[in-house]
């Protein structure tokens, strides 16, 4: 999977400078799970590539880049460019959707956000009804509303890969400038889930966090996808080295 070589700030600044150049496109941030699904499922590899920004979400991805002499400058989590982009669309007057959460918790991130950062232009606040699938009338429901409010930017926490799906079968009715794919950040905005400590974060263990306080919904993703994930970048490590033989002889 190609991933971006940006941190949080330069894929802040490229979404900023997009908007200010009238240019359209969505953006998706990849973890370990990302890059699992990515070899198994070509319509999820299809998002992925269709993306105008892939960012490294996952520290899993920065290890595994450096581990592999391809080193990404660092994280550009969702849940940190939520807040970001949040701030510097309050600066210029843009304005932003958000799309996700359960009942009541895409609303109650908008109050905070504009508490947060005074001025923001809140466009709407949706969550889809019932369990949603990328295609179907919740999904077709969840498009009228972004396009009744025709916002600058529009964050989509419908979590992994339906969230992704969804925007790339739907990108060219979406009326939307730039969307971005942001997992539990709207939850994280809303208060209803609290992050890992910021020393954590920067040690890159808050997936430990989040396993602990989820253990059972998140298993799956922490501990096989994860060991799918370590066999993917052991293999990638093998092909380099035979690659590098084959150059020597």
């Amino acid at each position: 999977m190609p991933v971006h070589r940006v941190d949080l700030g330069g894929a802040a600044s490229a979404i900023f400078n997009a908007l200010d150049a009238g240019r359209r496109g969505y953006v998706v941030t990849p973890n370990a799970q990302h890059v699992v699904l990515w070899r198994r499922d070509p319509a999820f590899r299809a998002a992925c590539e269709g993306a105008a920004l892939r960012l490294a979400d996952g520290m899993s991805l920065v290890w595994a880049s450096r581990f592999l002499g391809r080193p990404l400058p660092g994280r550009a989590a969702g849940s940190d460019l939520l807040p970001a982009a949040c701030q510097g669309a309050a600066a210029r007057g843009w304005s932003v959707f958000l799309c996700g959460g359960r009942e009541g918790v895409a609303q109650r991130a908008a109050e905070r956000l504009q508490r947060r950062y005074p001025g923001l232009r809140i466009a709407g606040a949706y969550t889809p009804a019932g369990r949603f699938t990328p295609t179907g009338g919740a999904a077709e429901d969840a498009v009228r509303a972004v396009n009744r409010a025709r916002p600058d930017i529009l964050f989509v926490g419908l979590g992994a890969p339906a969230q992704e799906l969804w925007v790339h079968a739907h990108w060219d009715r979406l009326d939307a400038r730039v969307a971005i794919c942001c997992g539990a950040a709207i939850d994280y905005a809303a208060g209803v889930r609290r992050r890992a400590p910021v020393w954590m974060r920067h040690a890159g263990l808050e997936w430990l966090w989040r396993f602990g306080a989820e253990p059972r919904r998140l298993w799956h993703r922490y501990v096989v996808l994860n060991a799918v994930f370590l066999g993917i970048c052991l293999a990638e490590w093998r092909r380099q080295r035979a690659e590098a033989r084959a150059r020597q002889r």
